[in-house]
């Protein structure tokens, strides 16, 4: 059977994927918050600041 694996993901990435299954209960050692960080004076720069509400926009609508 090719393709078959078992990994270690963040539940807010598997929920998405409908070709993964979850075989186990969530890891609670694994849990922690999510930080985004960058230097303070990019998170200003327009490029930037897309990228980081994009990431932000994925990341809340995932753990929702």
């Amino acid at each position: 059977m090719a393709g078959v694996a078992r990994v270690v993901l963040p539940t807010f990435v598997g929920n998405n994927q409908s070709g993964l299954k979850q075989v186990t209960e969530p890891i609670g050692e694994l849990e922690h918050d999510q930080w985004l960080v960058t230097h303070h004076e990019d998170r200003f720069l327009p490029d930037v600041r897309r990228v980081i509400e994009r990431i932000y926009a994925v990341l809340r609508a995932a753990i929702k």
